[in-house]
């Protein structure tokens, strides 16, 4: 395969390969941390600084979990010691797919970082804060919010728990999906009054092959002990946090709020870069804070 072959297929582990070369030869010396995608350098940037690591590095986005891992079995296999490098996963389902573990690689406490970017301790720092709900005449309004959220949420694991029991079969037997539809407007319909299962083929929503069988039933009972808000896929319930306040800026800003003692200006943009945001309120995963600390 030449270089240009390489550059062109997106899913091929030498890119990222040639990515490692390229930084490492610029930087002899400097740290090297391997993300899935751009996504997680926001998020991991904010919680190296929280944790206290200065530490400067060089980020190479390998655009896929797959590459990652491949990545990192590509410099073991050639015996190739670089103890400047570092690499980072969503656990999903799968973990680390049979790779082998090591103090060289950090796999996520939840499905991914999504899954440590939306809860309740998240939404009352920016209803405080962003939505402007920082009067004792609020309280009640956090409180009663917070609850509204977590009653979407129950309903959200009842309507989605069939098709994350079918991507984690998909993940544990070697089914291959195709391209997994994380929009939830497609399974559910969603305001701030109601959620709403649209009843639609999640099977093919979630790229199902047509030859393979429908009978996921066997992996009812190790599914059932999985954590629905930290161990689901994260992607999921992360959009349903943002739609969650999208639609309460909405209600914020309108002359007659539903949900707020009044009307009130939020700058605050839901459907912006907000990752950054976000990891700067979250509760940092204790094994993420060890393996920082570690470098």
């Amino acid at each position: 395969m030449n270089l240009e072959k390489m550059r062109a297929s997106r899913n091929n582990p030498q890119v990222a390969l040639i990515s490692y070369t390229t930084v490492r030869g610029k930087n002899p010396e400097k740290l090297i941390c391997v993300f899935e995608g751009y996504e997680d350098l926001p998020y991991y940037e904010t919680i190296f600084n929280r944790v206290g690591n200065t530490i400067e590095f060089s980020s190479i986005i390998a655009k896929g979990k797959d590459q990652v891992l491949a990545l990192r079995a590509i410099l073991q296999e050639n015996y190739y010691q670089d103890d400047r490098i570092r690499f980072f996963v969503d656990h999903d389902f799968d973990g680390l797919k049979g790779y082998t573990r090591g103090n060289d690689i950090y796999v996520t406490e939840g499905y991914s970082i999504e899954n440590h970017l939306a809860d309740r301790k998240i939404l009352s720092s920016l209803l405080n804060s962003e939505f402007k709900c920082c009067s004792e005449n609020d309280e009640k309004t956090v409180t009663t919010i917070n609850d509204l959220f977590n009653h979407f949420l129950a309903a959200f694991f009842e309507i989605m728990r069939p098709v994350n029991q079918a991507i984690f079969y998909a993940r544990t037997h070697n089914v291959k999906l195709k391209n997994i539809e994380d929009r939830i407007g497609e399974y559910f319909l969603f305001t701030l009054d109601s959620i709403t299962d649209k009843k639609t083929d999640y099977f093919n929503l979630i790229g199902w092959p047509e030859e393979t069988t429908r009978d996921i039933s066997s992996i009812e009972a190790d599914f059932s002990k999985i954590d629905p808000h930290m161990q689901w896929r994260g992607k999921f319930i992360f959009e349903l946090f943002i739609k969650f306040l999208h639609q309460l800026k909405n209600d914020r800003t309108s002359e007659t709020p539903k949900f707020f003692e009044k009307k009130a200006g939020v700058k605050f943009d839901p459907n912006g870069d907000i990752i950054r945001v976000l990891a700067s309120l979250s509760t940092i995963p204790p094994s993420l804070s060890a393996f920082i600390t570690s470098f």
